[in-house]
Order: structure tokens, then C-alpha cells, then sequence
């Protein structure tokens, strides 16, 4: 039975009169065959899926892509499909542009040097972007096990603890709760340091008297959770009980404005248009969302200058913020499942302000 994946990715061949298309990302080669190694490539031609590795993944290969031909070699696996291409005397095959380094183009140039190879810069990732359900009950379980953590970590969260311990607790936490590892690397930013969109966790000891953000997510089963929240340690200022609730209000009108068929940016307006009417418009720089899937970023979505139409079926993140130099920053984000009639939010952890005990 030819996999639906399949089927849709070959309507690329289709589209752009080829014969063959070569697919070097790792994640559009799990996507598309089920191959989780580390070193390989796929070919889908019209009719067939052939997946070339090496010797350290013939089991592996043949129990994770039961439906691909699987070819063994100590070749490099680009070598080895730009011989099949040839062999198989196609006229045009594709290949993912923006993934494919020199070297590996100057090889399929030497191995299929009869074969048209057209560069295409964009064409599995976008299929991706509408999961199917085994993808969203994934996705849902990733989401599971990132709330769980959260409230589990909280304890931990005290005056006297460095961001690195808190960060380790952390992933102690995510595996110990089921999931394969962090989805990507988790932020612990507090005090001034929680101005830093993507701060880095250091040897900073937490006081009494600050925020401390937290930004992670579980992967399981390949699929990335990714969620924040910003907690106070003590009895939070006027200050910061003000930009919170900013962002709060943000956040839950921008999911309240997801469904099929709005545009990406649209969404991303409507919170802009709250933190920059409450006087926070310079503070707010990056991008409302992306999607979510097999890679934590899977690609765009909502931001102000976002092409993307919103789709039931795809998942997307909703975390504005805002970031003041010198004092500290707040963001709140959750996972979004657009439904048929709407949003509906994975991630179900506590937003509404919590202030820690000290």
C-alpha cells in the first residue's frame, strides 16, 4: 500500500516535470519514509521509494521504511543515488537546494551526468506543514509530557539556585517523564537575563524579587513540544504584573483569531496591535509563531510579514513577548492545533500570573 506522504510528494514530480526527486534533510527523509538514521538519502521516483546508508543501518533501515528499496554501501549515500539516477534514465530529477553543500552537487553531477538536476529550494518541507493524525497525536504527547515538566520543575525554581542546575533538573525531568530528549536546547533566563528572547542558562544565581522564563519541550517520538512560560520569584511588582498581563491579553486574543483560511500575519497583527496600543511596540521584535512538527521551527507562520495561510490541521506556537534591557522580559507561549472551527491549545500549563514562594 503506497503511503498517503507518498502519494502527496509525488505530485512535486508532477508539478515540476521530473522523473525523480532526491531528498537529502534528514527530517523530510523521516517524514517521508520513516528513517531515523543519521546518514543516508532518498530517492522517490513514480513509482517506487529507494533509500540508500550504509552498513551500520541495514537492520535499522529495513524495520523504520518497510515500504522503501533499501541500498547498502560504504559509498557515500549521494554517490549512491546519483548512480541509480542514472541507471534509471531519467531525463530530470530534483534535488532539495538548500541542503545539498557543493560537494555533494559536484557528485551527483559526476554520477548522473546525463540527468537534468533541478534545484528546488522548497518543495517537501511545505507538505509538511498539515499533519495527519499519527503526527498530531504525537505532537499531543509531546505537549503532555512538556506540561508535566513544567509544574514538576517548579519546586526547583528558588532563590539560590544557578540557571545551569535548573537546567539540568530540567532535562532530568523531560526524560524521566518519556520523552526521547529536549526538543531543542531549554532556556532558563532570569532577572535582567529573561530580556534575552534566546538567553543562553548560566551560572547566575535566581533572587528574590525577579522573573525567571522558562522556554523547552519535550521530543517524542521524533515530534518537538515547545512551550514558556515566565514565573516571579516573590510578590511581583505593579511593573511587572502590568507587562505580564500585556502579553497574556495578546496571547489569548491571537489564538482567539485562529482557524482555516486566516493569514499568518493577521494573527500576528492582532497581538502586535495590543502590546504596542499598552506603550511595549519597540519591545516586541520577533515573530508572533512558527509551525511545529518533526523540528521544533517547521517552518513559518505567524509573523508580520508571513505568507502563510492557516490550514486545519497545522500546528503552530503563539508566544509574544515583551523585552526591556536592564530590567527583565515576559513571554507566554503555547502549541495551537488549528481546528475546523478553531484553535485548539495543546499545551495546558498555568498562564495566568505565578508568583513563587520565597
Amino acid at each position: 500500500m503506497i503511503s498517503p506522504r507518498v502519494e502527496l510528494a509525488r505530485e512535486k514530480l508532477t508539478e515540476n516535470e521530473l522523473q525523480g526527486f532526491i531528498v537529502s534533510d534528514r527530517q523530510n527523509i523521516r517524514w517521508l519514509t520513516g528513517f531515523t538514521g543519521s546518514s543516508g538519502v532518498a530517492l522517490l521516483t513514480c513509482d517506487s521509494v529507494h533509500l540508500f546508508t550504509d552498513s551500520r543501518y541495514t537492520i535499522q533501515a529495513s524495520q523504520e521504511a518497510p515500504g522503501a528499496v533499501v541500498h547498502i554501501s560504504s559509498e557515500p549515500p549521494i554517490k549512491q543515488v546519483a548512480e541509480k539516477v542514472s541507471t534509471l534514465g531519467c531525463e530530470a530529477v530534483g534535488f532539495e537546494s538548500t541542503v545539498v553543500t557543493v560537494e555533494e552537487y559536484r557528485q551527483l553531477e559526476d554520477g548522473a551526468a546525463d540527468v537534468r538536476l533541478v534545484g528546488l529550494a522548497q518543495a517537501l518541507s511545505p507538505l509538511r506543514a498539515v499533519k495527519d493524525t499519527e503526527e498530531i497525536e504525537r505532537l499531543r504527547k509531546a505537549c503532555e509530557i512538556t506540561d508535566a515538566a513544567f509544574s514538576a520543575i517548579q519546586p526547583f525554581l528558588k532563590p539560590g539556585t544557578k540557571e545551569l542546575d535548573i537546567l539540568r533538573e530540567l532535562v532530568y525531568i523531560l526524560t524521566g517523564l518519556g520523552a526521547e530528549k529536549e526538543s531543542f536546547d531549554s532556556i532558563v533566563a532570569s532577572g535582567p537575563r529573561s530580556a534575552l528572547p534566546h538567553a543562553h542558562p548560566t551560572d547566575r544565581i535566581l533572587a528574590a524579587g525577579e522573573p525567571v522564563l522558562l522556554d523547552f519541550g519535550a521530543q517524542y517520538q521524533g515530534y518537538a513540544g515547545d512551550i514558556t512560560r515566565t514565573l516571579f520569584l516573590g510578590s511581583a511588582t505593579d511593573e511587572f504584573r502590568k507587562v505580564y498581563q500585556t502579553v497574556l491579553d495578546a496571547q489569548m486574543a491571537a489564538i482567539a483569531a485562529i482557524r482555516p483560511g486566516v493569514p499568518g500575519k493577521d494573527v500576528d497583527e492582532v497581538a502586535r496591535k495590543i502590546i504596542t496600543d499598552a506603550g511595549y511596540g519597540n519591545s516586541f521584535g520577533h515573530g508572533l509563531g512558527h509551525q511545529l512538527g518533526l523540528s521544533v521551527h517547521d517552518g513559518p507562520a505567524l509573523s508580520p510579514k508571513s505568507d502563510i495561510v492557516l490550514l486545519e490541521g497545522m500546528v503552530v506556537t503563539v508566544e509574544p513577548g515583551i523585552y526591556i534591557e536592564g530590567w527583565g522580559g515576559v513571554r507566554i507561549e503555547d502549541d495551537v492545533l488549528v481546528g475546523r472551527c478553531g484553535a485548539e491549545v495543546l499545551t495546558v500549563s498555568q498562564k495566568s500570573l505565578t508568583e513563587l514562594a520565597v
